[in-house]
């Protein structure tokens, strides 16, 4: 049986690396895509919803980190399903944002 130790390394091991290089790949493409656009208001729109994407992702990786450091048994047990979710949906952030055109 894998430990609550093992599952709270695999954890963080994991999830702060993909949540940099996505957030530093986001960032960039959109940056970019946004760069060439005309319309005022969707560029402070896009901006403004990048930094509260990217506060919120780094704000719910820091309480989960110092949770599961904290207490192991307890802080896996509600970090993993959160970590579960999250971890597909960024992936689909990341897809999004690769295509857009």
């Amino acid at each position: 049986m894998i430990s609550f130790e093992i599952i709270r390394d695999i954890i963080l091991i994991s999830g702060w690396p993909v949540l940099i290089i996505s957030s530093i790949f986001v960032s960039v493409k959109i940056f970019y895509h946004y760069k060439s656009g005309e319309n005022v208001t969707s560029k402070r729109l896009v901006f403004v919803m990048l930094i509260g994407l990217l506060v919120s992702m780094y704000g719910l990786a820091t309480v989960a980190t110092i949770f599961m450091l904290s207490n192991v048994i307890f802080g896996v047990l509600v970090v993993l399903p959160v970590f579960i979710v999250w971890l597909p949906s960024i992936a689909v952030v990341v897809w999004v944002t690769y295509n857009l055109k």
